[in-house]
């Protein structure tokens, strides 16, 4: 044990001084800091609306997410990868991203009112539509400009896309909440209010490079489009798989479910800050590598480092949740106990899924994780249907780490024949 420990020491060292290692440690300092301030606002928000608010809250965000993951076309993904090949043509490249950012808005605000107020089962208020999907052009903007910011390796502002709107929220809710008006449908102003002060900042980082404008040029479109589309089958795959649970809790379940099962997910999900840190500037490297098989080899040390980190962190969580909930979100959300335990053995699964994922994507082969996607949602959509009825929120946490444990091996079988490749070359 202890020479096995002793190695990985010696692996951390051994790469503390490489670029990407330092960017890593610099998107993961931003992502600490906005996480402890997200975790207040969980805590705030669970004590302020209760768990059936909580219900609602999670399927408003459930609908919109997935049509904008649709219609954005995983342009982030295809901003940085041509960001990084066309570095003579980023002005261009920009102008068409502004006039995708306008279509995209319109055609997905339509859509997400006639879901919203149309087909679900729950009741909605007109109000709770207007403050949801008012927020799509916002995530939107912040998405795209998430990838021009990246392409342009500009770690710093692209750190501050998550942490000043949470700030902003924090402020706002707090003093809600000390005034005891912090309701549902003031919650969803404050995140419009965050995000409105996020995207001016940004408007003034681009308008000191760009000159903004709209325009189209179908060349890069094209381009855009095809690198983009691949993407987004994936990424709305993964969407689908990450939250079809929801959509059968609303079905077959009850809104008090729907709460508890969506807070052990929020909580569970907090090791996903694991892989999204490290993938992040991995994708962006791995787009712009020149020795795509060494920059690999990387890749493998630092997700070794990463699982192990985030087993510790379950091993810790499993034990303790029960009291963590009590204390940060009260007695009624106990009962989300054994739906986080089963979640975390999925949720590590997926930590080696997406970082291999960001390898690859940013060898512009997105497509294998359109593969084990489908496995995973085919599972995730079989096991829900059966267990959800019968167990409720437990159903969906057992469908969920099933699928994810499915994705994440057939993930490592394409990535090692994928080096063979390259050994090859």
């Amino acid at each position: 044990m202890t020479n096995y420990l002793t190695n990985i020491f010696n692996k951390i060292y051994s790469i503390k001084n490489d670029d990407l290692f330092s960017k890593i440690v610099l998107v993961f300092n931003a992502n600490i800091i906005t996480f402890i301030v997200n975790f207040f606002i969980s805590i705030i928000v669970n004590r302020a609306i209760g768990v059936e608010n909580k219900g609602i809250l999670a399927v408003l965000i459930f609908y919109p997410n997935i049509i904008t993951s649709f219609f954005q076309f995983g342009t982030r993904q295809a901003i940085v990868y041509l960001f990084g090949k066309n570095e003579n043509r980023q002005q261009e490249l920009f102008e068409n991203i502004v006039s995708i950012f306008m279509l995209s808005s319109i055609i997905c605000i339509s859509v997400a009112f006639i879901l919203l107020y149309f087909t679900i089962a729950i009741e909605l208020t007109i109000n709770l539509i207007l403050l949801t999907i008012i927020q799509i052009p916002q995530n939107i903007f912040i998405y795209l400009v998430g990838g021009v910011l990246l392409g342009k390796k500009d770690i710093t502002n692209f750190n501050k896309i998550r942490l000043l709107p949470s700030i902003v929220n924090l402020i706002i809710i707090s003093g809600l909440f000390g005034f005891n008006n912090l309701s549902l449908s003031f919650y969803m102003f404050s995140i419009f209010i965050s995000n409105l002060f996020l995207m001016v900042h940004l408007f003034f980082v681009l308008k000191m490079q760009f000159n903004i404008v709209l325009s189209i040029d179908i060349e890069i479109v094209k381009k855009m489009f095809r690198y983009g589309s691949v993407f987004a089958v994936a990424m709305l795959i993964n969407q689908l798989n990450y939250r079809s649970d929801l959509f059968f809790l609303e079905k077959f379940s009850t809104l008090k479910e729907i709460g508890l099962y969506s807070t052990a997910v929020n909580l569970a999900e907090l090791l996903f800050q694991i892989p999204t840190i490290i993938g992040t500037v991995i994708f962006t490297y791995s787009s712009n590598s020149k020795e795509p098989l060494e920059f690999s080899k990387k890749v493998r040390k630092i997700l070794k480092i990463g699982v192990i980190i985030s087993s510790i962190f379950s091993i810790i969580l499993y034990f303790l949740i029960p009291k963590v909930l009590e204390l940060l979100y009260g007695s009624q959300f106990v009962e989300s106990t054994p739906m986080y335990r089963m979640l975390l053995i999925g949720i590590n699964m997926m930590i080696i899924y997406k970082i291999l994922g960001f390898d690859l994507a940013g060898k512009g082969k997105p497509g294998y994780a359109i593969i084990s996607g489908l496995i995973g949602l085919s599972i995730n959509i079989i096991c829900n249907f059966f267990l959800v009825s019968k167990y409720g929120g437990y159903g969906a946490a057992i469908s969920s780490s099933v699928s994810y444990t499915f994705m994440a091996l057939s993930y490592i079988k394409i990535y090692t024949y994928e080096l063979k490749k390259l050994e090859v070359r």
